[in-house]
């Protein structure tokens, strides 16, 4: 074994080691190589999730307009300082597009550009070392579809660069095997209208064997918990809508009373589920506080990040409700990372 610390016994330099929290383990991995290993190893990961039990990390990319740029950063909500900017995706050429998918603790960027050329490039983000590496490429470059997981397989539709062909062309990675395949091709609808929307709410097509249309009054960032699609409507009263598949295939729709106003007016945030296996029914919203949404005395050029952990609750009338966790408002500081004028394109929450 390569020694960690010059003069401590391994095991000993190991106990200290996996008691850094894992926010400052990309500084940590600069002190040598051995520790640099160390943390990229499976084994570590085991040693310090011992020690610390799984934490709620939160993942999110921001888009910087001057560049066009995507930056991804995480943060640990039990202890939210500091904000780690992550590395960059190893491509020179690659810009990601905003198709994401999260499996177990991967997140995968699919798609986008590689120069001005359609991309079927896919990175991959391993959330317990916060490092990259290249997945398998998809069949038909494409950028801005729509994407959906069931059984750690990856459905992509849309957006797809086809010449002449029409229809819509739908691809599955099957994450074990590391392979994709398309599935489908779907003619336009009566109207010439294409279909793609429609397959990324089709979570019950394995069983119902038909095409699900997506629910009227969708807001953004559809959500998948228990069986029912949320989704964040923006507007003169922010609120969060509940829309239930029934066994027929229509919708029922309903408003997530207590929803109302949870963020500052005029504020989009981005919404995400907690994978966690305790938060069946906990939501995320993410989103900056630029200078123009912050008090006058502030001048600052950058934007802070804040975020509500929210928790969804059923009454015996079958009513949602919202209960704001933790105490309200979590508020970390960008440090100069996020510069007014970014936005937020993607968010994740997962316990590693």
């Amino acid at each position: 074994m390569q020694e960690l610390i010059p003069t401590i016994p391994y095991d000993v330099a190991l106990n200290c080691l996996a008691r850094v929290p894992r926010s400052y383990h990309s500084t940590l991995s600069q002190v040598s190589n051995p520790i640099r290993s160390l943390l990229s190893s499976p084994f570590f990961y085991d040693v310090h999730s011992a020690l610390h039990g799984k934490q709620t990390m939160l993942y999110f990319s921001v888009n910087y307009p001057e560049s066009n740029d995507v930056h991804w950063f995480m943060v640990n909500l039990d202890d939210p300082d500091p904000l780690l900017r992550l590395p960059l995706i190893p491509s020179l050429t690659f810009r990601p597009s905003t198709m994401c998918a999260l499996v177990n603790h991967d997140i995968y960027v699919i798609g986008g550009y590689s120069g001005d050329a359609l991309s079927p490039e896919v990175w991959i983000l391993d959330c317990r070392f916060n490092r990259w590496r290249q997945g398998p490429s998809m069949h038909i470059p494409r950028d801005k579809g729509k994407v959906t997981v069931l059984d750690r397989k990856i459905y992509v539709f849309g957006e797809e660069e086809l010449g002449q062909q029409s229809g819509i062309v739908g691809e599955v990675l099957d994450t074990v095997v590391g392979s994709w395949k398309v599935i489908m091709i779907l003619e336009s609808s009566a109207d010439g209208s294409p279909l793609t929307s429609d397959l990324i709410f089709n979570k019950m097509k394995e069983a119902s064997k038909k095409i699900v249309s997506p629910p009227p009054g969708l807001g953004n960032w559809p959500t998948w918990m228990n069986r029912v699609l949320y989704s964040y409507v923006d507007g003169s009263l922010p609120t969060i809508l509940a829309h239930e598949l029934t066994q027929d295939g229509t919708w029922v729709q309903k408003t997530v009373r207590g929803s109302y106003s949870l963020v500052p007016s005029g504020v989009n945030p981005v919404m995400a589920k907690a994978k966690t296996k305790s938060a069946a029914r906990e939501l995320f919203l993410l989103w900056l506080c630029h200078k123009s949404t912050k008090p006058p005395e502030y001048n600052e050029d950058f934007a802070d990040i804040c975020c509500l952990k929210i928790e969804i609750k059923k009454s015996k009338d079958g009513q949602l409700y919202a209960i704001v966790c933790d105490g309200g408002v979590c508020q970390f500081y960008s440090y100069s990372f996020i510069t007014d004028g970014c936005s937020i394109q993607q968010c994740f929450a997962l316990q590693i």
